[in-house]
This record gives structure tokens, sequence and C-alpha cells, in this order.
């Protein structure tokens, strides 16, 4: 399409009287001549074109090294090129007279032909624009708008046009090309590299050059400087495609008063694009080529291209970079939408960097880090580091904002990829995204700008509507048997006392703080002396007594909804004799249940599932059980009314080989560090140290203490019987002597974690009961440390001093011996 076909009345005549203008005298001369003059003339012309396209074509097939040399050259006399550009109107007359086939004639003509033009131009154009030219423009402009014909100066008679000079691939710089006519060509696949643009100013005004300013978007090397006056923008010689472009008027100049700028640009796989007045033609981030321009100066008020449709293909975007836990920095993201982390690998993310690329605009992206055991860090930009390195720290949320121009036209968009969570909602423009108080590592990141005011990104893969989660508050409080309702706590502050024997009758529990995130609820109920457990309560209503007198031993709590799903409710009790026994979780039992001890105090707090803790979870509660054999299975039934299939127990410690130590009758002193070791205690003892301080019988009474020495095997009894080490055992934990139990008790204290000191026999042979004057003994007698149970294969885990190590035995293996004396001393 002509770009003449978008005028209509006024604006045609300018497109005209800018041809006329444009023309010398000799060139007006020779069509009054007529058609036969001009017939000829033409013929020449095009003979001497395809002489000179054949020439042109030679040599764009030389070698590389010439090619280099024939660009040096150009670059070289770019400034004199365009300073004859500013005189020269023949070449301006053919592309603006032949708009259509304005890239033919710019890929066909020869530097020798803008030569000889400008040769032409320098002797007749000072006279064609005081003669000719305004005759013709009066004459047009008289024509097109009897209003303008009062105006004596030269911006209404002789209106200001804009010329530009393309540089295309395998081409080379083009003759320029007229206001409104392509520059560059179409349909051939060949990319713009460089443009130059000048204004054409009538005499007598004060349009300039620098009027115009102009930039280009360069592969490889994003939006260059700004230039004008005839200046180059885009590079030559390096094969660098155009991506974009953009031109403006100087702000305050007469010609930004007079005219606005208009322009389009020709991409690849695209076409023509729309027409615009402001901002960038083209596209960014799309490794698309500019393949031709169109650019015209359009007087205020008069019609102008409609500018409907896509004028730029904006692929401005925040490029993120990452410091990834085990990985380090990862490469930043090209793209918007890319995600900087990882997800599904249980990874943290540590650092951040954040830039904008392919930027048209002025200003900046700022972010802000929320880390591990720091909280806020301060905004960082200018691609500043935000988190930390080399410390192990992860972050938890962030906040992203644009400064300058960028803020103006733009909404930076992030979401963040936490645990447990997963992708979390869509947040723009400084908001927190991630977490907070809740120790949840951040995994990955996705940042995208929209045009100001548009709709947020898709939610696609999101897992959490919500962009941002806070600590969740929980806020109970205590009643003592003899006493009144205590203050509220939160978060796993003690409600209660310790240390001074007070019972608690009753409790309550609610959430407080935000609700709102997450819907959901606690759950509580109360196990109570001698009614065993009351119903569920809720929403701070009390569980428990009031009145009676009855003692809190146990208690249990739970989450609902949305909270359950992504929370753990951890809560701890303080008991009598026991002290705190560890956290328990999502409806375990705290406290103790068959034993007749009072709850003094409590902890409550709710934890983000999967994120780290030091709480231990191993005891929390001390409830009597009992272990039965229903048909094949092995169940475990609890005085706190629990019920479940009994799994393998393996308990673990250091193992002691009692013989390389030079202990041969050392056995029960090192069954009793194994199990004690087991459970945590003594462990920086050794087993030399420990036999130092094992008791002896001054009597003679393995009952009472060890009998004979651990270091030698001789005829006499070398030997410790079970109330013996039970007194030395409870010196350092809890201890219990269970010898004669059934084989469910033994395997109950395997239940609930408690390492038991056995007596069977050497390598399991087998054995008989013996009696002393001071009771039972056997033959082959042998002490070990029973750690665990396998309820479907049915056999024991026991740490062996005596050079077998720790091993597994069958069933009928380990009760062929230990029924003979069923010798048992059970360690917690």
């Amino acid at each position: 399409m002509r770009p003449s076909t978008f005028f209509r009345g006024a604006a045609a005549s300018i497109i005209l009287s800018a041809t006329l203008c444009a023309a010398p005298l000799p060139a007006l001369a020779a069509e009054s001549a007529g058609a036969s003059t001009a017939t000829e003339a033409a013929t020449a012309t095009q003979a001497a074109s395809s002489t000179e396209q054949t020439t042109a074509s030679s040599a764009t097939q030389q070698s590389d090294s010439q090619q280099t040399t024939a660009t040096s050259d150009t670059q070289t006399g770019e400034k004199s090129d365009a300073s004859a550009t500013a005189t020269t109107t023949p070449t301006t007359t053919v592309s603006a007279t032949t708009p259509t086939t304005g890239e033919t004639a710019g890929s066909g003509s020869t530097d020798a032909t803008s030569t000889t033009s400008t040769t032409q131009d320098t002797s007749s154009s000072a006279t064609a624009d005081t003669s000719s030219s305004a005759t013709a423009d009066t004459s047009s402009s008289t024509t097109t708008d009897s209003s303008s014909s009062s105006q004596t100066d030269a911006s209404q008679t002789h209106p200001a046009t804009i010329a530009t000079t393309a540089h295309v691939q395998g081409t080379g710089w083009q003759p320029e090309s007229a206001q409104g006519t392509v520059a560059g060509t179409t349909g051939q696949g060949k990319r713009l590299e460089a443009v130059k643009i000048s204004v054409k100013a009538p005499d007598g005004t004060t349009y300039a050059d620098s009027d115009v300013r102009y930039r280009a978007h360069v592969q490889n090397v994003g939006w260059q400087q700004w230039v004008s006056g005839g200046q180059v923008a885009g590079t030559t010689g390096r094969s660098l495609r155009l991506e974009a472009l953009q031109i403006e008027l100087r702000d305050g100049s007469d010609l930004a008063r007079d005219y606005e700028v208009w322009y389009r640009a020709h991409v690849q796989n695209v076409g023509w694009m729309a027409w615009t007045n402001q901002g960038p033609v083209g596209s960014t981030g799309r490794g698309l080529r500019l393949e031709a321009i169109e650019v015209m100066l359009v007087r205020r008020g008069e019609d102008h291209p409609t500018s409907d449709g896509t004028a730029f293909l904006d692929g401005t975007y925040v490029s993120i970079a990452g410091h990834v836990q085990n990985t380090g920095w990862t490469a930043a993201t090209s793209a918007n939408g890319q995600t900087v982390g990882t997800t599904g690998k249980g990874l943290r993310l540590e650092a951040l960097r954040a830039h904008v690329g392919n930027a048209y605009l002025s200003g900046d992206v700022q972010i802000q880090a929320h880390v591990q055991n720091q909280g806020w860090q301060g905004w960082t930009s200018g691609g500043g580091t935000a988190g930390t390195t080399g410390k192990g720290l992860r972050i938890e949320a962030v906040r992203i904002q644009l400064t300058g121009d960028l803020q103006q036209h733009y909404d930076v968009w992030y979401r963040a990829h936490v645990q447990t969570l997963g992708w979390m909602g869509w947040t723009k423009n400084g908001d927190v995204c991630g977490t907070t108080g809740l120790a949840g590592r951040m995994e990955g990141l996705q940042v995208v700008l929209t045009p100001k005011g548009a709709a947020a990104p898709s939610a696609a893969g999101q897992a959490v509507s919500f962009s941002h989660l806070d600590a969740q508050q929980v806020e109970y409080a205590v009643s003592p048997v003899n006493g009144q309702w205590e203050s509220n706590v939160q978060n796993g502050n003690l409600a209660g006392s310790t240390g001074q024997g007070k019972a608690l009758r009753a409790f309550r529990v609610q959430r407080a703080g935000d609700t709102s995130t997450l819907a959901g609820d606690v759950q509580y109920r109360a196990f109570v002396q001698n009614k065993r457990w009351l119903g569920w309560m809720s929403d701070d209503a009390e569980a428990g007594t009031s009145g009676q007198g009855l003692r809190l031993e146990a208690v249990q709590m739970r989450l609902t909804g949305e909270l359950a799903k992504y929370f753990d409710v951890y809560y701890q009790a303080h008991s009598s004799d026991y002290g705190w026994l560890d956290w328990a979780k999502d409806g375990q039992t705290a406290g103790t249940a068959g034993y007749a001890k009072a709850i003094e105090a409590l902890r409550v707090k709710l934890v983000l599932k999967g994120t780290d803790t030091t709480d231990r979870t191993t005891r929390p509660a001390v409830v009597k059980t009992s272990v039965r054999k229903d048909g094949n299975t092995w169940k475990v039934y609890g005085e706190d009314g629990s019920v479940y299939n009994l799994g393998t127990i393996a308990m673990n410690t250091r193992y002691i080989n009692q013989v390389s130590e030079g202990a041969i009758e050392g056995c029960e002193a090192a069954s009793l560090l194994m199990a004690l070791w087991s459970k945590g205690y003594l462990t920086n003892v050794s087993y030399k140290t420990f036999l130092t301080w094992m008791p002896y019988a001054s009597d003679g009474n393995p009952n009472h203490g060890f009998v004979g020495t651990p270091y030698v095997n001789g005829p006499q009894i070398d030997t410790m019987m079970m109330p013996a080490v039970t007194s030395w055992g409870a010196r350092y934990a809890h201890t219990k002597n269970m010898t004669g139990c059934s084989d469910e008790d033994l395997i109950n204290e395997l239940v609930q974690g408690h390492p038991v000191v056995v007596w069977t026999s050497v390598f399991f042979r087998p054995s008989k009961l013996v009696h002393y004057w001071w009771g039972n003994y056997k033959t082959q007698n042998h002490v070990m440390t029973l750690l665990g149970f396998n309820p479907h294969t049915n056999q024991f885990y026991v740490a062996d001093p005596y050079m077998a190590g720790k091993e597994w035995v069958s069933w009928n293996t380990f009760m062929q011996t230990w029924h003979v004396l069923r010798g048992a001393v059970s360690v917690w």
C-alpha cells in the first residue's frame, strides 16, 4: 500500500509539494520537453542501473577479506555520505514518486549512482529551491488549503520532511529514502543492520537534524544510546540484525511544536506492523529481524496514519539469577515467567540478583529478601545480591519493585515456590511473596512484567491462592486443680508451672491472629483421672473437669481444614515425676496414661509441614501398653485407648566387644553401658572407665554386686545378677527389674523404647537352671542387650558383647536360653 493512502485533503497536498520541492530544475525541464525525451532518459537510466546492478552483484560475491575492506571503507565514509545526503534531492525524488518499488531501486542502486546525483545537485539545488520548488509548492498549497495561502512563513509553504538511509544485509547502504517510503527490503528475508535519519528543513525555518533522535535495539547488544543528525544507529560489518527502532522529536524544538513523527516496521514472520508516533517499533526478546521501516513527519492537527494494531512486540523482562543450595549461581532467566531455582528437589534459594532486559524505558528493578535468622534485608538494585552466599541460609520471602519510567508503564508480578506449599499466588509491585515466621524455605521464583493495569499472569501450577503466609498463631490457657484460669499465652510459651507440684485440671486452645488466609481450626481433648478421654473441643472451649479435683494426665490435639493440609500442631506436656516429655503432634498423646501422673504445664505451637525443627518427638508420652498376638499379627494396646499393629523395632547403640577390651567376664557391664548409650546416657564414658565404676559384692552375693573379676576367666563364678545391675543402672537412668516377665511383657518394653539387659547363654548354647545359696543361676550364663523385635519374621535384635556383635536371631534361638532364667532389666 502506498503511504499516501493514509492521507486526505491537505495532508495529500503536503506529500505532493514535498515531491515537487525535491525535484531540481533540470528534472522539471525534462518533463516539459515531452514524453519522448523522458522515455529516452528513463531507458538510459535503466540500462545504467542494470549494468550497475550486475557490477554490485559481482562485488557482493567477493571473498571475506574483500568484504571486510569494503565494510571498513563504508564506515570510514559514513560522515561524508551523511553530509552529501543532506543536500541530495534526485534520490529523494525517485523514492518519493515510486514508493512501491523503492526497495528494488534501493537494492539495485550503487555508490556510483549516488555520487553522480550528489555532483549534479551541488550545482543545481540552490536554484531549484528558490525558483521552481517555490512555485510548485505555492501552487500546491493554494490548491490544497485556501486558508494557508495567507501564510508567509516557510514552515507553512515549505513542509519539513524526513529521510532515512538503511544498511541492508548483503547490500550495504541503500540510497536515501524519502519520507513515507520504504527503507530496507520486504519479501527478501534480509535484515536491516543500521539506519541513519535526517531532516529536510525548508529555508527560513529553524528545523535541524538534531531535532530528531533515534536508537536501535541490536541483536546480542540490546538498546544502544540515542543518536541524531544522521548518525548511525545499529552496526555495520558485524552481521547483527536490528530488532527494534525508536524515534522521537526533541522536546521544546520548533519541529516538535509543528510536527509529529510517525513510523512503522516490517518484521520477520510478522510483516508490516502498525504505525505509531511514540515508543519503539519492531520487537525485542523474540530474535526477529527488522527488514524495513517507513518514517514520515505529519503536521500537528492534520491527518496521520491509523495507529490500529500492534506496533511493537515488547520483550522487556526482569532477569533473575539464583544461588541454589549445593549448586551455586544458576544462569539468569532470559524471558518473562521462567523459573529461577528448583522445584521438587528440596533445595533452598539462598540469594537472588535481578536486572531488566530489553528495557527501552528508564528505571531499574529492586529486590528485597527475607533471610533465615536475619529477617528483612535492605533493597538491592543494579544487579546487587539479595540474600546470602556461603552461609547456608534460606530465603523465605521476597519483595520486588520497579523504579523510574518502568514503574509508570509496567507492573512487576512474581510468585514463590515454597516447601510444602508449592507455587503460591501471584503478587506485584513491592508486596510480599513467600513466608515469614514459618522457617519455610523458598525453592523457586518466577517474575513477569505486564503493561500497567493488566491482569495477573496465568495461575497454572498454582497450589495455593495466597501469595504470602505469615506465622499462624495459636493461643491457650490452663487451670490448676485448686486455682483459677491463668492468662492466655501463645506459640510455644509455657502455660502452667514446673517444679511446684501443681496439677492441672483443664486447658483450652484457639487460633489467634489472621485466620482468614487458611480455613481450619484446632481441636483438642483431655485424658482425666478416673475418666479417661473426654470429648473433642475447639474454639477456646474448656477441656477437662471443674470442681471435681481430678487431675489432667494427657492431652491430644489435631487440626482441621486447610490448616491441617499445610501445618502440624505441636504440643508438649510437663508431667509429674517425668518432667518435660518430647513434643507430640497431630493427634498423638502427650503426657501419661496408666501411671497416675498429672500434667503440670503445656506448650502448643503450629509448624509448617516439612520445615526443619530441632524438637524431639521420640517420647511424647508414657503410656502403659500391652502386647498381644492376634492370630499372626502382634498388636499393641495402650492405656490411652490406642490400638495398632506392632511394627519392626530396632534401636541403635555403639557396640562394645568385651574380649577386645580385656574384660573376658565383663558382659554385664558391657550390656548395661550399651543400653545406657542407646538412651543417650554416659555417651562420653568409655567401657574401661565404666568397669572401674562397677559395684562389687562384699558378701559374695552377685545380687548385691559383682563377684569375682571381669578380667580373668577362672573356675569361680564371675558374675552380677539382675538386682545388682538394676541398682547400678539406676545411678544414671531409669531402670526396672523385669525378671520372670512374660514374652509379651518383654516385647512391650521394646514397644516403649526401652532397651533390655537380658540373661541368655554364650552363643545361645543350650543351658539349664542351677541353684546356689544366694539364688538361681544357669549354665553357659551370658548377658547381652536386647534392642529390637521384628513381628513379621519373629526375630530379636541383640547386641552380644562376646565377639558376636549386633545381630538378628530367631524367636526359638533366643527363647530357649532366655526362658531358663527369664532375667531382664529394662532401661529408659
